[in-house]
Order: structure tokens, then sequence, then C-alpha cells
């Protein structure tokens, strides 16, 4: 069973990551520092990958633009199949 889990900053999906509660795709600018010290590692799984979740975080307060919200719809149709 695949379970999903909603993140309001990367800060939490960090934490998440560091306690060893799952692995995610994320911009390697992210996690450059914590990969650097260790606190993350990066796995290597070029031609292992099959089917992945697409995970978008924003500010839930602040305002989308309708190019971005546009650009959310296309990746998750994209990511649907």
């Amino acid at each position: 069973t695949v379970k999903n889990i909603r993140f309001s900053s990367i800060r939490g999906l960090h934490a998440s990551l560091a306690q060893n509660m799952g692995i995610a795709l994320i911009p390697m600018v992210s996690v450059k520092e914590a990969l650097a010290a260790e606190r993350l590692v990066r796995i290597n799984c070029n031609g292992l990958m099959g089917p992945v979740s697409l995970i978008m975080i924003w500010h839930a307060q602040k305002w989308c633009s309708p190019i971005l919200g546009q650009f959310q719809e296309l990746a998750t149709q994209v990511m649907a199949g």
C-alpha cells in the first residue's frame, strides 16, 4: 500500500527523510547542504525507477499565479500517464 504524506515546508520533508521515513525525489538544490553534512544520502537509481509519485510544494496562504496553476495541472496529468 502506498501512503502519501503532505508537507507544508521543505524543512518538514527533510526532517522526515532524516528519520528514515521514506525516500523522495526533490531538487538537488534543496538538499545540497544536508547531503554535504551527511544528514541525507543520495540513492543512485538510474534504470531502477518504476512509477514515481509527484510531490509539489507551495505556500497554501500565498497567491498562486494562473501559470503556476496550469503547470501543476499539467505536471499531474503527465505523471498520471
